[in-house]
């Protein structure tokens, strides 16, 4: 399998992606550059993205096959 990593690079990958959303500054009420951030890698991802009217950044992931009838999950989280 090409798409198989080990649990280090996971690790790696996590811990990198925890280091460049920290190295940017996100006060309240100033997530823009935060939010542009993961919009960005969301999209790179796979992921369809959007704003709602208040800010938010919205991301859906399609169920995997054979999962469609899944309950939906959703993960909430703040950028500041």
């Amino acid at each position: 399998m090409d798409n198989v990593i080990s649990r280090a690079e996971k690790t790696r990958l996590v811990l990198d992606e925890f280091c460049a959303l920290a190295a940017i500054p996100h006060p309240s009420a100033a997530e823009q550059a935060v939010g542009d951030h993961l919009e960005q890698s969301l999209r790179k991802a796979g992921l369809t993205v959007y704003r709602d009217t208040c800010g938010n950044l919205i991301a859906e992931k399609q169920a995997s096959a054979g999962c469609e009838a899944w309950p939906t999950t959703i993960l909430q989280a703040h950028m500041d």
